[in-house]
C-alpha cells in the first residue's frame, strides 16, 4: 500500500504502529463526543445481513406490537 502526504506546512515523521500506545482521552470534551457518536450509531438502522435484537430500541414495547413478530416466527419455525 502506498500513501502520499503533503508536507509543505508540517514535518511528517513516520511512526511504527506496533510501537504506538493507545491513550484514551478522558476529558469532558471527549466524553461529549463519544456520547454524540454513540447516539448517532444507535439512531442508525442496521443495513447488514445479521439478525438484530429490536427490544432495546427507542420505543415503548407494547403487546400488540409483538403479535406480527410472533406470527412470522411461528411460520419460520414450522417450515
Amino acid at each position: 500500500m502506498t500513501a502520499t502526504f503533503l508536507d509543505d506546512l508540517d514535518t511528517i515523521t513516520p511512526v511504527d504502529p506496533v510501537k504506538t500506545r493507545f491513550i484514551p482521552d478522558t476529558s469532558a470534551r471527549a466524553a461529549k463526543s463519544h456520547l454524540f457518536i454513540e447516539s448517532l450509531l444507535r439512531a442508525t438502522a442496521p443495513t447488514d445481513a445479521r439478525v438484530h435484537v429490536g427490544n432495546k430500541a427507542a420505543m415503548d414495547s407494547l403487546p400488540y406490537q409483538l403479535v406480527p413478530a410472533k406470527k412470522a416466527l411461528a411460520c419460520i419455525s414450522s417450515n
